[in-house]
């Protein structure tokens, strides 16, 4: 039975269409799943559509048999073009299908579930992954062969060394910048000097991270771990590392305060 023939057994699941004209999408940004939940997605019910794996391979797919569609896999294995097919009635106006259903993608990365959602718009592009499954991969590489109090000591010492720079941090590490309402000196947090954040360093898989704050001394003073062991800076906290202990008024330091599954 050819394709065609197979479209008239599921005429039923086809909505009239009185004109292949219809009105386009202002917007046409790729469209991302993240692995481990059921999104819906919408995809051109006239045009083919890209499903791409992000980072990785196309493995396989499952999708209900006898839906009037057309899965190919891209030959480098990147992702899979999908096409929904139509059908024209004895008057010349074409049917399109808009039944929603499931597909489940697998990629070398992971599996991925959908509801596709068809509609009357142009080819739509879908990725499969945020980007995160490959460097959650290489920040556990990093991790595994330490205990988690040793990676934090490095890692603290790495935010030290690398003077805001990140020439030394792995690609893997998430790196950003505080929001502008906080990025100013902060006083009567630690007695003795003002406090202001300056980066962000987050190890993604591992619930590790780093907060990079510049201390500036308004008097002579000897910093110690238990002087951030408060709000603020003191929601689990795991380690406090110091650049330097001792300061004389005007002298600024780094200090890195490793959380476990916090941030900013």
């Amino acid at each position: 039975m050819n394709k065609f023939k197979l479209t008239l057994l599921f005429g039923a699941l086809f909505t009239y269409a009185a004109t292949a004209v219809a009105e386009e999408s202002s917007l046409d940004n790729p469209q991302v799943v993240p692995g481990g939940q059921l999104i819906p997605v919408t995809l051109s019910n006239r045009s083919p559509n890209d499903v791409l794996c992000r980072g990785g391979k196309a493995i396989d797919y499952w999708v209900s048999q006898g839906l009037p569609i057309e899965i190919t896999k891209i030959p480098d294995s990147s992702g899979w073009m999908i096409s929904m097919l139509s059908e024209v009635s004895n008057k010349g106006n074409r049917r399109y299908f808009f039944e929603s259903f499931e597909a489940y993608f697998i990629c070398s990365t992971g599996t991925f579930k959908t509801t596709i959602n068809p509609k009357l718009e142009k080819s739509k592009t879908v990725w499969l992954g945020t980007g995160v499954e490959n460097t959650i991969k290489e920040n556990l590489e990093l991790i595994k062969s330490k205990d988690i109090e040793t990676f934090a000591a490095d890692l603290a010492t790495q935010i030290i060394n690398d003077n805001g720079n990140g020439d030394m941090l792995p690609n893997s590490y998430s790196v950003k910048l505080p929001p502008k309402s906080i990025r100013n000196w902060h006083e009567n947090i630690i007695s003795g000097a003002l406090i202001r954040p300056v980066r962000e360093i987050k190890v993604d898989g591992t619930g590790i991270t780093a907060i990079e704050y510049e201390v500036m001394a308004t008097r002579t003073i000897n910093l110690t771990h238990k002087m951030f062991l408060k709000t603020p800076l003191g929601a689990n906290i795991f380690v406090v590392s110091l650049e330097n202990e001792a300061l004389k008024k005007g002298q600024k330091s780094s200090v890195v305060i490793t959380h476990l599954d916090r941030g900013f």
